[in-house]
């Protein structure tokens, strides 16, 4: 049954009264707490999440408010999911912000894992975020009439792999399914792909030789297993529209290509490429490495007393910055924070400075690119030329 309190309901006592001294009080009431409590908390995405649980029938659920707003305090902390339970349950200031009475309700891990799949599912994070946003705005009351746009890079968790052993890791991976879907599939084919496949990921392929022309030819033939069975079961009804199945053609595609009727592996395979079969989305940036990168845009008005992220546009580390500035303009006119001028390097379009101008019908980008004054050489004064001694 579904089980929510407003936390803008008021009560007749404060249950924190006598539990958290005076001046453990005072630094709450003054810190992030008491502005989670009376602004945010409220923005939680309740409705959206109650639509999971019946409205009448069966055991009352946790309280929906506390819950949604520890996933929040949870991303906002980096919390594992036992540090958000070990706080939810011993730390006297995160019932305070969630508007729980201390000591009054219990959690455990799993509960809080399957709140956190219920709002990954229904993709409420963004929602959750621009709400938080646009209400710090307000009670912080900044201007966002000037802002700054810039990218930062994200590492991937997942380790990068070379193209030799991404593509050997997805063969062994693609043969143990078949192996254990489609055994006699697997009995088919070749014995000496079958025991080149066998060794565990981390020792496939470790031993190439010293020298390029070895690492070369070990690489060609991983490429011509990888094509052979991706050809093999091209047509095979059970395994051509299994995602194991697409991620093989596409690792495959990225670094090789066909020419007459051969495997070719590229020279260079760019950017764009997988670092590692369990990371779909992480790629390649030449200057700082694999992951992804997330484009931000940030208030920088000399009247305000802090500044505030007010757009975010996540991309791949390949990524091109100069198509990110349509982007993050949209979720700016989206949200209604529309900037009167933006600052940003000479990457977002080879300008300086770009202001956006604002009427009632239409908005346009003008653009100022930066004169480039000619510089004239001042005359250097002639010395006579002397000795050290003096003499001439």
């Amino acid at each position: 049954m579904r089980h929510a309190v407003d936390p803008r309901q008021g009560r007749l006592f404060d249950p924190s009264d006598g539990i958290i001294p005076p001046l453990g009080r005072k630094r709450i009431e003054d810190g992030w707490q008491a502005i989670f409590r009376h602004s945010l908390l409220q923005l939680m995405p309740v409705r959206q999440l109650g639509k999971h649980c019946d409205p009448a029938v069966g055991r009352p659920t946790k309280e929906r408010y506390p819950v949604a707003g520890l996933l929040f305090l949870q991303e906002m902390n980096n919390w594992t999911t036992a540090e958000a339970v070990d706080a939810y349950l011993f730390r006297t200031d995160v019932p305070y912000a969630l508007n729980l009475e201390p000591g009054s309700d219990e959690m455990c891990d799993r509960t809080l894992e399957r709140d956190r799949a219920l709002f990954i599912d229904d993709e409420l994070a963004a929602k959750v975020m621009d709400a938080v946003t646009g209400q710090l705005i307000e009670h912080l009351q900044l201007a966002i009439d000037r802002q700054r746009l810039d990218s930062t890079h994200t590492f991937s968790h997942m380790g990068r792999f070379g193209r030799t052993r991404l593509m050997g890791v997805a063969i062994e991976r693609f043969l143990t399914q078949v192996q254990r879907h489609h055994e006699a599939d697997y009995t088919a084919l070749p014995a000496k792909l079958r025991q080149r496949s066998a060794p565990s990921p981390a020792r496939l392929f470790a031993v190439t030789g010293p020298s390029a022309e070895d690492r070369d030819r070990t690489r060609q033939h991983v490429a011509d297993d990888l094509q052979g069975l991706i050809e093999r079961f091209a047509d095979h009804a059970g395994r051509r529209e299994r995602s194991r199945y697409k991620t093989r053609v596409t690792i495959f595609a990225q670094p090789c290509e066909i020419v007459d009727d051969r495997v070719q592996v590229r020279a260079k395979a760019g950017g764009s490429c997988r670092q590692n079969p369990s990371d779909p989305d992480a790629t390649y940036d030449a200057h700082k490495g694999p992951g992804y990168q997330v484009q931000l845009s940030e208030t920088c008005s000399e009247d305000n007393d802090v500044q505030r992220i007010v757009a975010t546009l996540p991309q791949t580390a390949a990524s091109p910055d100069a198509e990110a500035l349509a982007e993050v303009l949209r979720d700016s006119e989206k949200n209604d924070r529309w900037p009167d001028s933006m600052l940003a390097d000479t990457s977002f379009g080879a300008t300086r400075r770009c202001e956006w101008r604002r009427r009632r019908v239409s908005r346009w980008c003008v653009r100022w690119r930066a004169r480039k004054e000619k510089l004239t050489p001042r005359p250097r004064p002639r010395r006579p030329r002397r000795c050290p001694r003096g003499r001439l």
